[in-house]
């Protein structure tokens, strides 16, 4: 498989990636007897936007392994949901949407919940949205995004947002 390019605006840069073969997406947890053989995994929650059906279950049955998936067909859906749950520590949206577009939407969670790491998915037409404003999101993806590379995206938001570095 060849590596897929990432582009990550805020040093606008591009860089080959391949997932690991170990996912820093799921954390390993132990349990309150301390025992290695009583650990389990917890997969973090992240919440993906998008207006159209099928994109948004492509993207759960592409990340399902790895976090859990919550979705909003709506930019306003999202932000109610952030209202009564603003502890995912990853969102990623698509730019074109009917009445807030991804990157007004990704505005308004960078102000009211600076911790969590964003991400824009776009088929088209996000580029200089991006570029004008890069500190708006950590990772741009294009549509189609091959599924290593939306791993690989996710897996840096995870650990940015872990690290306080929204």
């Amino acid at each position: 498989m060849l590596p897929s390019t990432v582009r990550s605006p805020a040093k606008g840069a591009t860089k080959n990636s391949r997932r690991p073969s170990g996912s820093g997406a799921a954390a390993k947890v132990s349990s309150s007897t301390g025992s290695a053989d009583s650990s389990v995994r917890a997969r973090p929650r992240i919440l993906c936007v998008d207006d159209e059906p099928l994109v948004l279950k492509s993207l759960a049955a592409s990340l399902r392994k790895h976090v859990e998936v919550v979705s909003a067909n709506s930019a306003a859906e999202a932000l109610e949901l952030l209202e009564r749950d603003p502890g995912f520590p990853v969102v990623i949206s698509d730019y074109r949407m009917p009445g807030m577009d991804g990157g007004a939407f990704l505005a308004q969670v960078r102000k009211r919940f600076p911790s969590i790491v964003r991400l824009l998915l776009s088929g088209a037409g996000a580029d200089s949205v991006v570029l004008d404003n890069p500190e708006l999101v950590f990772r741009f993806l294009s549509k189609p995004c091959p599924r290593e590379t939306l791993l690989r995206a996710l897996d840096d938001a995870l650990v940015r947002g872990a690290v306080g570095l929204a």
